[in-house]
């Protein structure tokens, strides 16, 4: 099975914020503060934050680079771009 079957709709939030500001391309890896990843993902997610984004490293999906700095991994990105391009990132403003 894949990741895709157990995220939820703000792992699917925090992925695509990541990757809305990581500037879709793949030259490098962008690290992204976790305070901008918050200001990107809908108020509604922000109690269950810290869990989703421990939840997304345990999956192998983001990387903690420093001590609240995030990226995605080469999978993540995938992911993270897939969702992009199905349209399921409309949330992230």
């Amino acid at each position: 099975m894949s990741h895709k079957t157990f995220l939820e709709d703000i792992d699917i939030a925090i992925l695509c914020a990541i990757f809305r500001s990581h500037g879709r391309k793949r030259k490098g890896v962008k690290h992204v503060p976790e305070d901008r990843i918050k200001q990107l993902i809908p108020q509604r997610f922000h109690r269950r934050f810290k869990n989703a984004l421990r939840n997304l490293q345990n999956l192998g999906l983001v990387r903690r680079v420093k001590s609240r700095t995030y990226a995605l991994t080469k999978y993540g990105f995938l992911l993270a771009r897939d969702y992009f391009r199905s349209g399921q990132c409309d949330c992230i403003s």
